[in-house]
């Protein structure tokens, strides 16, 4: 059982070291200390949710349902580029007031922490598809679970890793400059996200009308 947890670990890993918009909501709160603890939990829990879905239905969600990843991914179109809009039009009012980029409340870096977790069908296709998939080799239920908990378990340690290491860089820089050169960075980086995403989405379009 240690194996197979280990090896949810392992496959986790190889999958969220890669960039993606929730990473980056991470970095950026740990770099305000906009209860960057608190979002590495929700999205922690977030993805130990869509992994559970993924080990327990063996990814076949998307595959029978393919218009499913073509909402989600419309509506994380929307809500990436909503946010990248937002980020660069607060960081030009803020620099022409001199003042740093103002911290998220409770609210909203808990929609936020939600949002980032749940509206990139990359998300759904790593758990459900890929994680889910790859679980479907253990016959049995509850060796699918522990594999599960071991994906889930790297995703905890990474994102906690995140938060923390960006909330310590904080010290050893200049805080406005950083907070500035980070929201642009945030901003550039969610639309390209999005149109990375629009291409997919395309794709997907495309199949299921061939379909």
């Amino acid at each position: 059982m240690i194996r197979v947890f280990l090896e949810g670990a392992f496959l986790q890993a190889s999958l969220i070291f890669a960039i993606g918009p929730q990473n980056i909501f991470i970095l950026e709160s740990g770099l305000k200390r906009d209860h960057h603890l608190m979002v590495s939990l929700i999205c922690f829990f977030c993805d130990l949710v869509l992994i559970l879905l993924g080990v327990s239905f063996t990814g076949l969600l998307f595959l029978k349902y393919p218009l499913m990843k073509i909402l989600i991914a419309s509506v994380g179109i929307l809500f990436l580029l909503s946010y990248s809009f937002l980020k660069l039009k607060m960081n030009i009012i803020e620099f022409n007031n001199g003042e740093i980029d103002r911290k998220l409340s409770f609210k909203n870096a808990i929609t936020g922490s939600i949002f980032f977790s749940l509206l990139n069908p990359h998300s759904y296709i790593d758990a459900l598809v890929l994680i889910g998939g790859y679980s479907s080799k253990y016959s049995d239920q509850s060796t699918r679970i522990i594999f599960g908990f071991g994906a889930a378990s790297f995703s905890l340690i990474w994102f906690l890793f995140l938060a923390f290491f960006a909330s310590f860089m904080i010290f050893s820089m200049n805080q406005k400059r950083l907070l500035s050169y980070s929201s642009k960075a945030v901003a550039i980086l969610m639309i390209l996200f999005a149109f990375n995403l629009s291409i997919n989405l395309i794709n997907w379009t495309k199949d299921y009308l061939r379909s």
